[in-house]
């Protein structure tokens, strides 16, 4: 099993605009995002990493949203993936968290 939280922090490297990312962390600390990167109305890309909160400097807001069952678990970062991006304008990371939580709702 999982926590599934959405992850909100300013990014600086794109002029202190909110970035949101969805976070999981498992049943034995293992941590991870899952984010679209890019600039809206530019190429965004699918990223995923793992990552370790407690050293994570960064001011963020932590929004839990619900939890991933184990048995469902070792398909999650695959359904994540094809979850689509865009280089529409207004299309942005928000976009893809709000996507990427409806398609996990389906599972």
């Amino acid at each position: 099993m999982a926590e599934l939280s959405v992850i909100i922090y300013l990014d600086a490297s794109i002029h202190a605009v909110p970035h949101w990312c969805l976070y999981t962390k498992g049943d034995y600390g293992e941590e991870r995002i899952f984010e679209a990167l890019g600039i809206t109305g530019q190429e965004f890309n699918f990223n995923t990493s793992y990552v370790d909160m407690a050293n994570c400097d960064i001011e963020k807001q932590i929004i839990h949203v619900g939890r991933i069952e184990a048995d469902v678990w070792d398909e999650v970062p695959s359904i994540l993936a094809e979850v689509p991006v865009s280089s529409q304008m207004g299309w942005n990371c928000q976009s893809w968290v709000m996507s990427a939580i409806e398609k996990l709702l389906k599972i």
